[in-house]
């Protein structure tokens, strides 16, 4: 029934020959016009489920707070330069003030704000007993005791006397008692450095210890994972900063600037990938057309393959368009995937119909004969293949469910082209007269190949006890017990992202040296805490906070910044104010300039305004407090007043690798062991939910597509032997890619995951070829259906070879690993089909001509 419909089809092609190619070419103007309009979209949060509650809370912070991250900016001291602290600042101060004229950018600092220093020193200050929790503000009151007071004030007597920093003799005399001491870490919780750290010669620079190198933090207005929008920023940035240098005197010759952050990162993916696209296409396109010459040395034989492959492509993608709009890293491969498999059904039934032109038989019975033979065998190969890819669409992952979707489509769309503008191209213009002259290289190839096919028909034993005993080297190699670059059992799945971008990104070498220079990688976690009034949500983000100095005393978290920072909770404020008001300020001032004075000091030298204000505070803090006196801004970052409701964002850093996603997750669950139960979110928390979806639509695509294969070929062959004989082929060929991938120690990442149900895909159709062409005449004569489909199998085979090849040429190291394992997979596959599968089959039917001869001894 099949081959009798895929002749009728090619019959009806050849007939109507004129409308067909006139029909197609149409098609592929119009398809391939808006094949052109499909957008590169290396997001990789839209291959995330956008239904996910980790991908709404990204989205929800992000409108709430602004955009996730910074852009940084790294400006250094270059080496041998000395003594350049001051231009270092002076050209920050300038250079600032440059990218703030930027629309793009909402916020840039590379040091402490004007606003924040005068809330440090006089509000913070002045209120500053209300920020104690209890224990310190216990310390704080046990100093003003008269015995406390003496003992301070000799400590005072041995510290001025003593050969210490400017900063701390100035500390003493605007606080005897030394109670900014127990501040220290409140301050520093605002600051992220301690008081003594902005001494005169920093001037609250972002500076790091060496002080070669100051930090720029710029908030653009919008998401890194904007691409176009990151494209546009980062045109701007670098555009002023080329300016900036130019203008201010000597900073060309003394320093340099480097930028890190997803800005940096999704600009640079970007344009890695349209670089790649560009590159394994050209590959793509010279190989094939190298091959061809050596195979057909014809012109005309490429524009028979070429032209329905190309058109199968743009109809393909022009399709694309309208189902998904637009193509992202996993899927870019599609057209490299459906050229090396497309190419390869048109060799089949290519090089078939050239076996019918050397019979005297007419132009219309060769197609007869070639889509009724040869058709049924590459349509099944075509079939099983897209059923393979297209149940990839269950997946939540979108990489895979559209790569399935792409090429389960084109699969069927190519083969469609094929068996229509083939027929109608022979039917138009014939075969060259010289198609079958001067294949030097076919001759050659078809004598190498019957001499090693005749060893492995005449030697069928050694073939698969040697092909049997490298199987099982493999198993035992991804057990674990043979030593290799992958120490364990199996291959372990990649979750540094990081580690397969081009090794060149600018990104990743500044973040290397941020990490090193300030210890931090500004790249935060945010915590999302909601109440319905802001005393309450306050309350709440204090227990946070509890919870964060505990995890901080145990070294997961670097650091923190919230807003009860800021604003302590309105019960700890209201309970201070109890404690404090009982104090007689006035007798302990007192006390102090008697002992100041026993010591010989002038006491009128030494400040008392800072412990008399502090000592004064009868009103708690508030959120209308920052307003009143006009410091909005330092806290308007971390909350927000929506829907009646307060939200309020904690920016939590992670000690340790930033790429650790192992972190993020057991930063959550302690959380919610702490009985925490706010939101977690940012870029690191989608990043972990996307490579855990990554890893369980991995198994679950695999497990699929090989059902998928075997469904197939059940309903292909319906016998048990012939199903389990085409199987073993592709079985040994994935053992085999896994083993190699073990051995060179190549790992397992959301890139190269799509290579095991793709080889799935293709490895079947090798062994279909073989099997299918060995049962089609009913001899089960081996070597002929090796020689007349080997060659095909070879050249299709070195096509696709090409096709995913061309990416070991990629930057993106993700998807030059892609490349990696099709060539490993493709190539054992291919083997095990050509030379153990015919093996096989030789002693499948040396054993039944056994059982058969002593059937007839017994008759």
């Amino acid at each position: 029934m099949i081959k009798k419909l895929l002749s009728s089809l090619a019959v009806f092609s050849y007939k109507n020959s004129k409308a067909i190619l006139i029909t197609g070419l149409l098609l592929t103007l119009v398809l391939g016009f808006f094949a052109t309009k499909l957008k590169l979209n290396s997001n990789f949060i839209y291959l995330v489920p956008q239904d996910s509650e980790t991908v709404k809370s990204f989205w929800e912070a992000s409108t709430d707070f602004g955009a996730t991250e910074y852009l940084v900016g790294l400006i250094e001291i270059k080496d041998g330069q000395k003594d350049k602290l001051h231009k270092l600042q002076t050209f920050g101060d300038f250079y600032v003030s440059e990218i703030a004229k930027i629309p793009e950018v909402s916020t840039v600092e590379h040091k402490i704000n004007k606003q924040k220093q005068s809330f440090l020193a006089d509000f913070f200050i002045e209120n500053s007993l209300l920020y104690l929790d209890k224990p310190d503000l216990e310390k704080v009151l046990g100093k003003l005791s008269d015995e406390k007071i003496a003992e301070q004030i000799q400590t005072d007597k041995e510290l001025l006397t003593s050969p210490i920093g400017s900063t701390l003799k100035k500390t003493i005399i605007q606080d005897p008692l030394l109670i900014s001491e127990i501040l220290k870490k409140y301050y520093e919780r605002i600051t992220g450095k301690s008081e003594e750290a902005f001494g005169a010669k920093k001037e609250w620079y972002f500076l790091s210890e060496d002080e070669q190198a100051l930090l720029v933090l710029i908030k653009p207005t919008r998401l890194a994972q904007d691409v176009d929008f990151s494209k546009g920023l980062m045109e701007k940035v670098y555009a002023t900063t080329e300016r900036a240098f130019a203008d201010f005197d000597g900073a060309e010759e003394t320093l340099q600037i480097g930028f890190a952050g997803g800005y940096v990162s999704s600009l640079s993916n970007a344009k890695s990938i349209k670089r790649d696209l560009i590159v394994s296409s050209s590959i793509v396109l010279i190989g094939i057309i190298f091959i061809f010459y050596l195979f057909y040395r014809n012109k005309r034989s490429l524009f028979y393959i070429v032209l329905p492959l190309l058109m199968g492509i743009a109809w393909t993608l022009g399709l694309a368009y309208f189902l998904i709009g637009s193509l992202n890293v996993i899927t870019i491969v599609s057209s490299a995937l459906l050229m090396g498999l497309g190419i390869d059904y048109s060799i089949h039934i290519y090089n078939r119909y050239l076996e019918d032109e050397l019979e005297e038989v007419d132009a219309l019975q060769k197609i007869r004969n070639t889509f009724q033979s040869t058709g049924a065998s590459v349509s099944l190969g075509a079939l099983s293949s897209a059923i393979a890819f297209a149940v990839l669409i269950i997946t939540d992952f979108r990489g895979l469910s559209e790569l399935g979707l792409l090429a389960g489509m084109g699969l069927m769309v190519i083969l469609f082209t094929m068996f229509t503008i083939f027929p109608a191209e022979i039917s138009l213009w014939g075969i060259a007269e010289d198609v079958n002259k001067k294949l030097h290289f076919q001759e050659s190839l078809s004598k190498l190949m019957d001499k090693n096919f005749y060893f492995v028909i005449t030697h069928p034993k050694y073939i698969v006890t040697g092909t049997a005993i490298i199987t099982v080297l493999m198993l035992v190699t991804l057990s674990g017990v043979l030593p290799t670059k992958l120490p364990g059992i199996g291959i372990p799945f990649e979750e540094d992202m990081q580690k397969i971008r081009p090794e060149t990104d600018e990104d990743i070498l500044i973040q290397e040296k941020i990490s090193t220079k300030f210890n931090s990688n500004f790249k935060p976690l945010y915590v999302i805490s909601k109440a319905k009034n802001s005393n309450e949500v306050i309350e709440q983000v204090s227990a946070l906070s509890t919870t964060l100095d505990s995890l901080q005393a145990r070294g997961l978290v670097e650091n923190y910044q919230t807003i009860t920072n800021y604003i302590p909770p309105l019960s700890r404020q209201k309970n201070n104010i109890e404690l404090i008001k009982n104090i007689d300020i006035e007798r302990v001032i007192s006390k102090t300039k008697e002992e100041l004075k026993a010591q010989g000091f002038k006491a009128d030298k030494f400040k008392f305004e800072r412990l008399k204000k502090a000592f004064s505070v009868r009103e708690p803090i508030s959120i209308d407090d920052f307003e009143r006196l006009g410091l909005h801004d330092i806290i308007s970052k971390f909350y927000v007043k929506k829907d009646d409701e307060y939200r309020v964002k904690t920016q939590v850093f992670l000690n340790g690798y930033v790429e650790d996603l192992s972190k993020v997750s057991n930063f959550e669950k302690e959380l919610k062991l702490s009985g925490i139960n706010d939101t977690v979110t940012g870029i690191r928390m989608v990043v972990a939910e996307f490579m855990g979806i990554v890893k369980h639509d991995f198994f679950l695509a695999t497990i699929a597509a090989l059902l998928a294969v075997i469904f197939t070929v059940t309903l292909t062959y319906r016998r048990t032997k012939h199903i389990i004989l085409s199987l073993i082929p592709l079985t040994f060929g994935i053992i085999w890619m896994l083993g190699a991938m073990k051995i060179f120690g190549i790992t397992m990442n959301y890139a190269n995951m799509i290579v095991t149900p793709l080889i799935l895909g293709i490895g079947i159709d090798y062994g279909i070829y073989i099997l299918t062409r060995y049962l089609e005449d009913g001899k089960n004569d081996i070597l002929a259906a090796v020689r007349e489909t080997g060659q095909s199998l070879i050249f299709g085979a070195l096509t696709t070879l090409v096709g995913f090849g061309s990416l070991i040429f990629s930057q993106n190291r993700g998807l030059e690993s892609v490349g990696y394992l099709a060539i490993l997979g493709i190539t054992f596959c291919a083997i095990n089909s050509l030379i153990f599968l015919p093996a096989l089959l030789e002693l499948v039917n040396r054993r039944e001509k056994l059982i058969l001869e002593r059937q007839l001894k017994k008759c």
